[in-house]
């Protein structure tokens, strides 16, 4: 096992699903060009060598993003900040995918991503407001 301490399942979930899809980019950038850009976007039908950098890079910050949050203790104001700064990510998929940039797969599957972070750092800021309460009585 990669980490050896207790955590909670918000930050498993969210750590998992960023881990995962950014190591997926990182060693498919090739899938990931295919299916979630549209060619009128790229301008070319090849992957070119700046852009498979560019996707990889992505995915190395995902993966990144996923470790830090497996391997760090969150309290409240953590999860608050991070669903905060999560909303900008849904304009960026609404954004892109009508300008003609995404795809439907690539939008809907970003927005899917975002929605779960979301809904976990809910749970997660919920959980431990709940847990300060218990502490105090």
């Amino acid at each position: 096992m990669l980490f050896f301490r207790r955590m909670s399942m918000e930050q498993y979930v969210m750590g998992s699903v960023f881990s995962a899809m950014g190591l997926g980019t990182m060693l498919f950038p090739r899938m990931v060009y295919d299916l979630c850009f549209t060619k009128d976007f790229v301008e070319h039908a090849q992957l070119t060598a700046p852009m498979k950098l560019m996707i990889q890079c992505f995915g190395a910050q995902a993966s990144l993003c996923g470790l830090t949050i497996l391997s760090t203790t969150w309290d409240k104001i953590a999860y608050r900040n991070f669903a905060a700064a999560i909303v900008p990510f849904f304009v960026f998929d609404g954004y892109f995918y009508r300008s003609g940039a995404l795809t439907a797969l690539g939008a809907v599957g970003d927005l899917a991503g975002n929605l779960v972070f979301v809904a976990c750092c809910w749970q997660g800021y919920r959980r431990c407001d709940k847990d300060t309460s218990r502490a105090k009585d």
